[in-house]
């Protein structure tokens, strides 16, 4: 199964603020941009991403380190890259299993926690 990014997924990746910009960020880097049959969500490819990303970083490292053997700079990079991912990955699904856990309603106010008691008492 192909793994999917929405598009406000992506737009938190590259920490831009608008859809407008992940759409402009997309046709500059050549990522297609999808949507399921029936649905207005628009997804890419999350290899297609991740591939762009790594060319990206290539090409700054190219650039920077002219006379460096960039192969095994980028080798421990991209390890690096793709291992700090897994990690926020699994952040993102402990956080998200967090916030369905914790459904609990505490009351502030003293008007709140009076109207609990006397629905607890009827």
């Amino acid at each position: 199964m192909i793994e999917k990014l929405y598009i406000k997924d992506v737009a938190k990746e590259l920490d831009l603020k608008d859809n407008r910009s992940v759409y402009r960020w997309c046709k500059n880097n050549g990522v297609g941009i999808f949507s399921d049959i029936g649905c207005k969500r628009k997804y890419i490819i999350k290899a297609e991403f991740i591939s762009v990303k790594v060319k990206q970083m290539l090409k700054y490292v190219n650039t920077k380190y002219n006379d460096v053997d960039v192969n095994e700079i980028l080798n421990a990079d991209i390890q690096y890259y793709l291992q700090l991912q897994i990690i926020k990955e699994q952040q993102n699904i402990n956080h998200s299993n967090h916030q369905k856990n914790n459904i609990g309603y505490t009351p502030k106010g003293d008007n709140e926690k009076n109207f609990l008691n006397d629905l607890q008492n009827f």
